[in-house]
């Protein structure tokens, strides 16, 4: 995908970068801090200095609070991020710390819809119509020490207890582009005044809730890991006119599994610059015995490599899968992790 500054400055760094900027402009200031001191640096710009870490790649806060004073760090955070006082680490976190996650949102939503304005995301239409969103959970912070009212627990055997976020990713992708885009991150935390630990699947139904209400005319293939693999996480996606490949295995779906036997499925097989790809399918069987009236169609995928040898992969899908279309099915499910090529004709 070529951006040409001329026909699409507003997806330029600075551009997507001023718009931003403008988005957190519009969050309140508080007038003071818990403490009762007036706030001396804006929420913008703490916000927007806090984006220019990753963006500069500082490896952490200490890292940029120490970077202040180089002229070349100056004039990119006046330049690019448009922060007329930028905060010391120490400041950044207190003021950051009590921000909503929710209240950036709209900063997501923008940088969205400028994609869409600019025609990029037409190159990322895959199947069906519909883009491709890659969904997973990640790890953000984990601590034996350190805690907040909102973090996860892990109690341990030996007594101790390890204090830990995450939140659950998305982007569209294609596996013929490079770039991917992110939608806004859901949070996986305890709630206010909760006592139970959040899960990537809770926060998959949320993050669900947001993209309906925030793209309500972007048509969506999820694909998600095996965790994901259970009818009250996957029928809101169909009822709401989207589509899902999800991995599934043996462990998490013994159900699934155990119907399978003795079916005899169609074959496909495609050869890639040695590798061969055999490509097994089957549709319109019940994912679980919980649910019967819930079908889905199954893809099973064996790698042969040069060396001889094999990686096995295993996804369901509410799309109807045949020879013509089996390839994209596995490669879009695939695209998932970007590092790897195996489903790439071109590589």
């Amino acid at each position: 995908m070529s951006i040409h500054s001329t026909e699409k400055k507003h997806l330029s760094a600075n551009g997507m970068l001023r718009e931003v900027r403008a988005t957190f402009d519009d969050i309140p200031t508080l007038p003071k801090d818990p403490r009762g001191l007036k706030h001396a640096i804006s929420q913008a710009d703490c916000l927007m200095s806090g984006l220019s870490v990753f963006g500069l790649k500082f490896p952490s806060l200490l890292q940029f609070d120490n970077g202040l004073d180089d002229p070349v760090v100056k004039h990119n955070l006046r330049t690019l991020y448009r922060v007329k006082e930028a905060p010391s680490d120490t400041y950044m976190r207190e003021r950051l710390d009590t921000l909503d996650p929710q209240s950036i949102r709209p900063a997501f939503v923008r940088i969205f819809a400028l994609i869409q304005r600019g025609k990029v995301i037409e190159d990322y239409v895959y199947l069906d119509g519909c883009v491709l969103i890659a969904c997973d959970g990640t790890g953000m912070f984990s601590s034996d020490a350190v805690h907040c009212g909102n973090c996860c627990e892990k109690h341990h055997k030996d007594g101790t207890i390890t204090y830990y976020h995450q939140m659950l990713s998305g982007v569209v992708l294609h596996p013929d582009q490079r770039e991917v885009f992110p939608l806004c991150p859901e949070p996986i935390s305890k709630g206010d005044g909760s006592t139970k630990n959040d899960c990537e699947q809770n926060a998959f139904g949320r993050f669900f809730h947001h993209f309906c209400k925030e793209h309500p005319h972007l048509k969506a293939i999820f694909t998600c890991d095996a965790l994901s693999a259970k009818v009250p996480y996957l029928r809101p996606v169909v009822e709401k006119g989207h589509h899902f490949i999800v991995g599934v295995n043996p462990t998490g779906n013994p159900s699934l599994f155990e119907w399978l036997k003795g079916v005899e499925m169609v074959t496909h097989k495609v050869t890639l610059r040695g590798e061969v790809l055999e490509l097994s399918f089957y549709n319109k069987i019940p994912l679980n015995n919980s649910h019967p009236d819930f079908e889905v169609n199954f893809v099973d995928c064996k790698v042969t490599n040069r060396r001889g040898k094999t990686s096995h992969f295993s996804w369901v899908t509410d799309i109807p899968v045949t020879k013509e279309n089996v390839f994209q099915i596995a490669r879009g499910s695939r695209a998932r992790w970007k590092i790897e090529n195996i489903m790439d004709p071109k590589n």
